[in-house]
């Protein structure tokens, strides 16, 4: 059901995207600009790569892999070093955590999820899904992580539109 709360942030939003597509600024840079302002409202359900980031951030092990390669030991400096090009296990982790998450919660595609972490090919987010899978399947640690982190994200919206109830008022969010 849309309120009339929820019928002005939907025009809002239409006319912010018109005006930037008008701008020149293409239908990524829209997409990203729209998920941060939502996820800010708290309005989306999505497993923001800054959830994941500050879940992960929590352990000694992934702040001490952060000096180490010079980021800032804050939730900046993990997605930094989510983002980049380093494979330190501690960031290998948690990026694969993000594509799983990513990719069953919000049934985004391989290629979309790739440009969100630094612009990776879609094969690399395949065997990252892959790979956190069958590690969920043989360790419990790794299924129970991802058990919190789904109940993070889910409990943090719940009064929350999802990315159906905003394609349903005509947002674009692809």
């Amino acid at each position: 059901m849309i309120t009339e709360q929820n019928e002005r942030l939907r025009n809002a939003l239409i006319s912010t995207q018109e005006f930037l597509h008008n701008k020149g600024f293409g239908w990524h840079y829209i997409y990203k600009m729209n998920s941060r302002v939502l996820n800010e409202m708290g309005l989306a359900k999505v497993p923001t790569i800054e959830v994941v980031a500050d879940y992960f951030l929590k352990k000694e092990s992934v702040q001490l892999a952060l000096k180490e390669i010079g980021f800032d030991t804050n939730i900046f400096g993990m997605v930094q070093a989510m983002k980049s090009k380093t494979r330190k296990r501690p960031f290998v982790v948690a990026r694969q955590c993000f594509i799983y998450l990513e990719r069953t919660l919000n049934e985004t595609g391989y290629k979309n999820i790739g440009k969100l972490i630094g612009g990776r090919d879609h094969s690399t987010c395949i065997y990252s899904f892959e790979e956190w899978s069958k590690l969920m399947s043989i360790y419990p640690n790794y299924l129970k992580m991802t058990e919190d982190l789904k109940q993070l994200i889910l409990n943090k919206d719940d009064n929350s539109m999802s990315w159906m109830d905003l394609e349903e008022m005509g947002i674009e969010v692809n």
